[in-house]
């Protein structure tokens, strides 16, 4: 038998490789949704959407309250525990969408855009809908069941394009998204109750819930302030700019989180269980943290190179010609960005050593100057509300790891020594894409041609680069790819632990 610390890394490994194929195959199925209604609709239509599912991600975070998070740390959960959850999250997207679907002509007037209630309407009808599957996916990760999460996720994201595509061709326009939108909050609950019909949650139930209410105060505080930073750019540009504006933005930094999407949301379910068991085990927590950031830099600053230098291609191939307005916003934001690296392991580290209210002060600190700067710069137009992240982005990282390292010491020597690989391989990936770039460009004006051959050049020198450092990544891969060609048979054998019944007086 292995021991258990051996049969834990390879769990958490295991995990990690199930999420980042649901990930990946999510990040497929979005891309070619968002080809499709770059093609089909006008900038307009898409950036009204953009700001009233920016207006739902918000409600989203509200609606949540913590209960997410506060389902995969909890040490003790019982089916009271989750029952008082549900009920708590179910109770807060009541009184959001009613809210909402109450504020629809208000916000419609704010923008003087009357179909943005259309989309505040539905995105409200959708409030209703997620706290069934959401509560069920929390306890699958908590189980690390990531495998039928996969399914959920991947579901859900094939039937937001299956709407696009059938009803955008129809004439339904930006109500294409909005029906995708709620198709996906439908599928998704559906398939989540089939592979976890734990129905006994949807019973609600009070007891425990100040608890709840307590932990999620901290949580929701802080993933409502920085979701709703996160949005600000999109929200301020369609009352300052048009919503014109807002459709380049968003789609310049959709294609500037590509890395996140691909990587960090890959692992980001995995990480907070995982941490959170590392805590509870009292081990060192610097080890983890450096390593974490060492594998995500060598993932994420390569794609942000090739893609400062492939921009043009880019925006062409995935968004089409009506889009190269775009092309600078993405330059700019993909050197802004190469600072955040590192911030996705955050909030789960500081989650995980029972430091929640550090979050919240991080966000009190940083948010509120960063909100300012966004929208005084978004005066001076689009790209200077871009080059503004130049500056901001540095200033946020700077600020978690002043907040990490009163709880995990560190020096700034021990980061230099975790990233400076990172670094090599981002120049020498860049550099091959770059030389390639300028020699095929001058032969072809193929984007699609030009993309490949300058993603197949970063690819090589990455590859060339990370045994030239001996990149610690390179084991993972390995680990990686010995683990996959084991995967597929054991998908559905997660076990799901029994959570204990609930005590009555």
């Amino acid at each position: 038998l292995l021991k258990p610390r051996v049969r834990s890394i390879m769990q958490i490994r295991r995990s990690m490789l199930l999420s980042a194929l649901d990930r990946y195959a999510v990040m497929a199925l979005s891309l070619t949704t968002t080809a499709v209604a770059a093609r089909l609709l006008t900038p307009a239509e898409i950036g009204t959407f953009v700001v009233g599912g920016a207006l739902f991600m918000v409600a989203d975070a509200l609606r949540d309250f913590g209960v997410s998070v506060y389902l995969i740390q909890e040490r003790e959960l019982t089916r009271a525990k989750v029952r008082a959850a549900f009920t708590v999250t179910l109770a807060s997207s009541c009184l959001l969408a009613l809210f909402f679907y109450a504020a629809a002509p208000a916000i419609a007037s704010f923008y003087d855009e009357a179909r943005l209630a259309n989309v505040v309407y539905f995105a409200a009808a959708g409030l209703l809908v997620v706290p069934f599957g959401g509560t069920l996916v929390s306890l699958m990760r908590r189980d690390m069941a990531f495998g039928r999460v996969a399914v959920v996720n991947v579901a859900g994201a094939a039937s937001n394009l299956a709407a696009v595509c059938l009803l955008a061709p129809l004439g339904f326009g930006y109500l294409s998204l909005v029906w995708g939108m709620v198709a996906t909050s439908v599928v998704c609950a559906l398939a989540a109750c089939l592979l976890r019909p734990s129905f006994w949650a949807f019973r609600p139930a009070f007891s425990g819930w100040s608890a709840i209410v307590r932990f999620g105060g901290y949580s929701s505080a802080t993933t409502l302030i920085n979701t709703a930073y996160q949005l600000l750019p999109q929200m301020a540009l369609g009352r300052i700019l048009g919503f014109d504006a807002v459709a380049f933005f968003s789609r310049s930094a959709l294609l500037c989180q590509l890395p996140e999407r691909g990587v960090v949301s890959a692992i980001q379910p995995v990480v907070l269980p995982a941490l959170s068991a590392h805590a509870r085990a009292g081990a060192d927590m610097r080890a983890p943290y450096l390593h974490g950031i060492t594998l995500m830099t060598v993932a994420h600053w390569p794609f942000l190179g090739a893609l400062a230098v492939m921009a043009e291609p880019t925006v062409r191939v995935l968004l089409g010609d009506q889009w190269l307005a775009a092309v600078p916003l993405v330059q700019v934001l993909s050197i802004a960005y190469l600072a955040l690296a590192p911030s996705f392991l955050t909030y789960p580290l500081l989650v995980s050593l029972g430091r929640i209210q550090d979050t919240l002060s991080l966000t009190l600190v940083s948010v509120p100057l960063s909100m300012a700067v966004v929208i005084g710069s978004a005066s001076f137009g689009l790209l200077a509300m871009c080059a503004s992240f130049l500056l901001l982005a540095p200033l946020q990282m700077y600020l978690a790891f002043r907040f990490i390292r009163r709880h995990v010491p560190f020096s700034w020597p021990d980061l230099a020594r975790a990233v400076w690989r990172s670094a090599v391989v981002t120049l020498g990936s860049t550099g091959a894409c770059a030389a390639t770039v300028a020699l095929v460009g001058d032969a072809t004006d193929s984007p699609l041609l030009l993309l490949a051959a300058g993603g197949l050049a970063a690819a090589a020198g990455w590859s060339g680069c990370l045994v030239l450092v001996r990149h610690p990544v390179r084991q993972e891969i390995a680990v990686a790819w010995s683990a996959l060609r084991h995967l597929f048979g054991g998908l559905g054998r997660t076990s799901t632990p029994p959570l204990r019944a609930e005590t009555t007086s």
